[in-house]
This record gives C-alpha cells, structure tokens and sequence, in this order.
C-alpha cells in the first residue's frame, strides 16, 4: 500500500482513495463509457457548454451533455470534464476510469 509503482510522490492507497473520490467506471480495452455531464455539473443552469481540456490513455468526445470517453491503453486512466455557462463561470473535474483486461 505505501509503493509509489508510477514514482510520482503517491502511493498506490492514495491513487486508488483519488480513484474512489471523483467520478469513476471500469471498462475494457477499446470500450467507450459515456457521463452525463449536466448531472456532474448540476448548479450550472445558466447555458452550460461543456469541454475537454485534457485525457491520459485515451480520448474525449461531447455531443449535447454526454462526454464519451474511450480507453487507448489498460490501467487508470481519466480526463478533465470542464463547464462554463453563459455567465462566464466555470469549473473542471476529474473523471477516472479503470481499464481492466488484455491490451493490444
């Protein structure tokens, strides 16, 4: 539990405490999970559109309120899911996902 496997100052209890917190869904290689963006976003009513400032092992489509995410390796895996509304407010989360099986 105290091994730092990816050496980047956290141990695998503090990666998999981070994973549990935010947002998160297991999948496979090449399966693509979608998150309805208005429910992680839920105060922000006022013209929400809603982006993808970045991804680890994989990539983001949105269409509307859906934010698709499809996996290009095995292990965690997240991306950042941002809104800002008409107001100019915004704010990102992290969603986390776990690719469990054989990769290409």
């Amino acid at each position: 539990a105290n091994t730092d496997l990816e050496v980047d100052v956290y141990t695998e209890l503090e990666e998999y405490l981070a994973f549990m917190a935010a947002p998160h869904v297991w999948t496979t290689p090449g399966k693509a999970v979608s998150f309805n963006a208005a429910k992680l976003f839920a105060g922000f009513a006022n013209g929400p559109v809603y982006s993808s400032p970045s991804a680890e092992k994989g990539s983001v489509a949105i269409a509307g309120n859906t934010a698709t995410f499809t996996p290009t390796g095995c292990g965690q895996a997240r991306f950042a899911l941002k809104v800002t509304d008409k107001d100019g407010t915004s704010m990102t989360r992290d969603v986390r996902v776990f690719v469990d099986g054989t990769c290409p």
